[in-house]
């Protein structure tokens, strides 16, 4: 089999994958929570990168005119889907993080990494005060896989949560950085062993 014929079947593979989770979420979308949401915006991302990579290999493999053409367009016209999708998925969190102040999101991380600046300034979260407390959202952070434009948010958020956080090893902090790595991203890191962060 020539590579063009791998690369395409393995492309198909991935857009039956990456279809079924669209057509499950245009029908669903407003009976899904945010975590859900948030993981299902994950892998559309991850898939759309890898997706893209994949277009890239073709196109660049094919010789003919109007076999490229049909190429590009096939490739753009899937690929907005997918952007479209993750557009109205991001909204629909948006929405849902302003009518639930509870809900576990993005937009509730500022509060919570002002909680954990505390802690690493010498006081605890949980500390037994007798000051009722309110109970805050699990702290997410989504996985980074590369994309330039994402790092600013990733880091800050990396900082104010792990590598601030006096009470964590270099080793454990190297583990949690290793956890949040995909694709690219993590392939970086993936050759470093724990013990050089001793």
């Amino acid at each position: 089999m020539d590579e063009k014929k791998k690369l395409k079947k393995t492309r198909a593979v991935i857009r039956t994958a990456v279809t079924k989770i669209m057509n499950k979420l245009k029908n669903e979308l407003d009976s899904q929570s945010v975590d859900t949401l948030h993981e299902h915006f994950d892998y559309l991302n991850e898939n759309l990168k890898e997706l893209r990579e994949l277009d890239n290999k073709i196109q660049n493999i094919i010789e003919v005119e109007k076999e490229f053409d049909e190429e590009i367009q096939s490739a753009f016209d899937y690929n907005e889907k997918i952007s479209v999708l993750c557009s109205k998925i991001k909204i629909k969190i948006k929405n849902l993080s302003k009518c639930d102040p509870s809900v576990s999101s993005q937009t509730t991380l500022n509060v919570q990494n002002d909680s954990l600046n505390n802690s690493t300034n010498g006081t605890s979260v949980n500390s037994n005060r007798n000051v009722n407390s309110v109970r805050l959202p699990k702290l997410q952070i989504d996985k980074y896989f590369g994309d330039p434009c994402l790092w600013l948010e990733f880091w800050n958020k990396f900082q104010n949560s792990i590598d601030r956080n006096e009470t964590l090893t270099k080793v454990d902090k190297f583990s949690y950085l290793k956890s949040l790595l995909g694709g690219v991203a993590g392939n970086v890191v993936n050759g470093f062993a724990f013990y050089l962060m001793i």
